[in-house]
């Protein structure tokens, strides 16, 4: 009996002892599930899920072939199948799910694609405002309202993307410098398509491409004048509300030190110091206490800034290569 009780210990002990491998090291246990599940839990790190994204590479080739220095071979677009296959992939996308930075880039890229037909598809070589016209005279709110984008299940006109989705939809003011109006006086054409992935620092690019060329803004100091491009100047409350909040927007945009980037901020300056008043109430505490209130006042002020906006004159221009005018 003895002997067989040594024997059950015996086993027992060598199942609980930990397995050794061909080195004489303890084997490693089996995990019960894959380690790419579990954070922290073998070789592999944890699978995260990849949201979910829209797929603008057909669109960024096109770009990449077709706009240089922000204008378009607008010819290369007509009829051009990957074109008119990109353009019926937005028609029939979901935006279910997507983050905001993947529909900020989904709805660029729809206004630029179909602003982009628009024009490619009428043949028109000097500018937008020719299409849509009877008799000479622009009709309505001209191709801007025409019911002819077709994205995310819905029909749509460029007005809509633009006021409807991008300004209503979104909190980001930058959109403005990322929509491609057809003009030389709007912003330049990317040649690339936008992206969640880079999106920051692609409107950050167009902000600052558009608002140092002189042509479209400038600082007048000696003036209190900054004279902006309509489009900024007629947004004026996308970009706060104020013009102390549209300086500072503004000043972003400019170089450190420089004199633009000093007029567009307040000026920084200590606080009055405190007048404390106790009666009696004598002339010269009434006195301090005047002066007081002027510094406090004067101070306020230099926390504001005062500007005025003039709008520039608008180059409505086609943004068209010179070299694709006459192509078929």
């Amino acid at each position: 009996m003895r002997q067989y009780v040594g024997r059950v210990l015996l086993l027992a002990t060598i199942a609980a002892a930990p397995s050794v491998g061909a080195q004489g090291k303890p084997a490693r246990p089996t995990p019960l599930v894959p380690p790419s599940t579990v954070a922290g839990f073998g070789d592999a790190d944890v699978v995260q899920p990849v949201p979910p994204s829209f797929d603008h590479s057909a669109f960024d080739a096109l770009l990449h072939r077709h706009v240089r220095n922000g204008l378009i071979d607008y010819p290369a677009f007509r009829n051009n199948p990957e074109f008119a296959r990109y353009l019926a992939s937005l028609k029939t996308a979901k935006l279910d799910g997507l983050e905001e930075a993947e529909r900020i880039a989904f709805w660029l890229n729809v206004y630029n694609a179909f602003t982009i037909q628009l024009v490619a598809s009428h043949g028109e070589t000097e500018s937008i405002r020719n299409i849509d016209k009877t008799f000479g005279v622009l009709k309505l709110k001209g191709p801007w309202s025409r019911l002819f984008v077709e994205a995310a299940g819905r029909t749509l006109t460029l007005d809509d993307v633009q006021h409807r989705i991008l300004r209503h939809d979104f909190s980001e003011p930058r959109v403005h410098f990322a929509l491609s109006f057809a003009t030389l006086g709007g912003p330049p054409q990317r040649s690339e398509a936008y992206t969640a992935a880079k999106l920051d620092e692609q409107l950050e690019d167009q902000a600052r491409t558009f608002l140092r060329d002189t042509r479209k803004n400038r600082v007048d100091t000696a003036n209190y004048t900054v004279h902006l491009s309509p489009v900024i100047a007629r947004y004026r409350t996308d970009f706060g509300e104020s013009t102390t909040s549209l300086g500072r927007f503004l000043a972003d945009y400019f170089p450190d030190g420089g004199a633009e980037r000093r007029f567009l901020l307040p000026a920084k300056r200590a606080p009055a110091p405190a007048v404390t008043v106790t009666a009696p109430v004598t002339g010269d505490s009434v006195a301090r206490l005047q002066d007081s209130i002027r510094v406090a006042a004067r101070n306020r002020r230099a926390l504001e800034v005062y500007f005025r906006v003039k709008e520039t004159p608008y180059d409505w221009g086609l943004n068209i290569q010179r070299r694709a005018v006459g192509k078929k």
